[in-house]
């Protein structure tokens, strides 16, 4: 179950069904290991090079906009060790991409 902390650090209370409120961090645990996931506010961008870059690669062109969801992402890299068990506790939905964490997260 994923466990919500508030700014504090400190658990917040909720029941096993609810989702992972919006635009907050959350702490989501999955066995022994607990990931701290960064809420990221989406927005528009600017991907690609301006016309006026001069060293601008063959992949950097046309610049054009995009578009990002609101997404978490986790505040720190997963070691292999973590992947791994995390992998070896969720093996039969992982291979059929159909996981959901008790957050509402997608693994996939």
């Amino acid at each position: 179950m994923a466990t919500l902390k508030d700014e504090n650090g400190k658990p917040e209370n909720q029941s096993e069904n609810q989702q992972k409120p919006k635009n907050k961090n959350f702490t989501e645990e999955v066995g022994n290991i607990s990931f701290d996931m960064i809420f990221v506010k989406g927005g528009t961008f600017a991907m690609g090079s301006p016309d006026n870059d001069k060293d601008f690669g063959d992949n950097e062109k046309p610049q054009h906009k995009v578009r990002l969801n609101d997404y978490y992402i986790g505040k720190n890299a997963v070691t292999f060790a973590e992947y791994d068990i995390f992998s070896q506790l969720l093996p039969t939905c992982y291979r059929q991409h159909i996981c959901r964490l008790s957050s509402g997260a997608s693994l996939i």
